[in-house]
């Protein structure tokens, strides 16, 4: 390669990296204004309040007519309810031994009568034929 091609091959590689330099500062332009936006978005989250309820009453008086339950079974400490009400969320959790006993008083049932479990049932019985 003669000198007049490399500095030739030398004006067009110098060409191609200004033209990449320039679509590179773009993009940095609009990351850095996502960036902000991001920014700005998050300032404006709230985080919920979280409240843990120690008693049934009140977790029952602060969660009538919430727009959203849960509940889960969770090992070892019993039923975890969650509530969201007025912008808040509430929990509450039954022990395993408390919770036996609510319900069998709820439901006017013999607390040996209340069994942790599932009822399963034949096929047949759910579709509603009897096998």
């Amino acid at each position: 390669m003669s000198g007049g091609e490399r500095l030739e091959a030398l004006d067009l590689a110098i060409k191609a990296l200004r033209g990449h330099e320039g679509r590179l500062s773009s993009y940095v332009e609009r990351l850095k204004a996502v960036a902000d936006k991001l920014e700005q978005l998050k300032a404006n989250v709230r985080h919920p309040v979280v409240l843990q309820c120690e008693s049934w009453a009140d977790f029952v008086e602060n969660c009538r007519g919430a727009s959203l339950v849960t509940f889960e079974w969770v090992e070892g400490k019993g039923l975890s309810i969650s509530a969201v009400s007025n912008g808040k969320i509430y929990k509450y959790t039954f022990a395993a031994k408390n919770f036996k006993a609510y319900l069998s008083q709820q439901l006017s049932v013999q607390e040996e009568k209340v069994v942790e479990g599932e009822i399963i049932l034949p096929r047949k019985i759910i579709s509603g034929g009897i096998e």
